[in-house]
């Protein structure tokens, strides 16, 4: 037992070490090129670290498979990313959103950048889920759709004119021309497609609370 506890740390202790060393060499002796490099390496061993830990209770010890682990999991990954990504450019702003800079309400936090992307989701969820549909109706078909994409534009509402959803629909070449307009037909069958184009009713009701 001491033995194996001695080599864990001559383990800990060497990967220690290389993990210091080797950004300092890399970067020519630059202490903060270290310190970029240990910092978020360390965070994503402590995610993962806690993650394993919540498996190994629940599914080593008790036996009981969750995904509710994993769920948390992917929602804290998609806040972080939305919270710490790089500032979009206008291209990027414009596809996921097609606001720009008129959300630039609140300058103290940079909401040009990532409102835009909060709003595009909407339009994430409309092309992922018309390609699933396509692809559960291919697959049902025994058609080979491998490399099908859905890509989506969306344009908010101005006066006068009403919210515009852009859609390409990216088909495998090797398709016949029924196959082809068949799935251009399922495609707008698809929920959320369908949740939009129809007529939506809003319940609004006030609680004093």
């Amino acid at each position: 037992m001491k033995e194996a506890s001695k080599t864990t740390k001559l383990i800990v202790a060497a990967v220690t070490v290389a993990m210091i060393l080797l950004p300092l060499i890399h970067s020519g002796g630059s202490v903060t090129a270290v310190i970029g490099f240990l910092v978020p390496f360390v965070t994503t061993v402590a995610i993962l670290a806690i993650i394993a830990i919540g498996l190994n209770v629940q599914w080593g010890y008790t036996g009981i498979f969750n995904f509710g682990v994993v769920g948390f999991f992917m929602v804290g990954a998609f806040v972080a990313a939305i919270v710490t990504k790089s500032p979009a450019d206008s291209e990027f702003v414009q596809y996921v959103g097609g606001f720009g800079d008129r959300l630039a309400f609140l300058p103290f936090l940079d909401s040009r950048e990532w409102l835009p992307f909060i709003f595009g989701v909407l339009a994430a969820a409309l092309a992922s889920c018309t390609a699933v549909t396509m692809e559960m109706y291919a697959e049902r078909k025994g058609w080979n759709v491998d490399g099908l994409e859905v890509d989506c534009r969306y344009s908010p509402a101005e006066r006068g004119s009403p919210t515009r959803f852009e859609l390409v629909l990216r088909i495998p070449a090797h398709l016949g021309e029924e196959q082809i307009e068949r799935l251009r037909v399922i495609a707008a069958k698809c929920p959320v497609h369908r949740t939009l184009e129809g007529e939506v009713a809003f319940d609004e009701q006030v609680e004093l609370v």
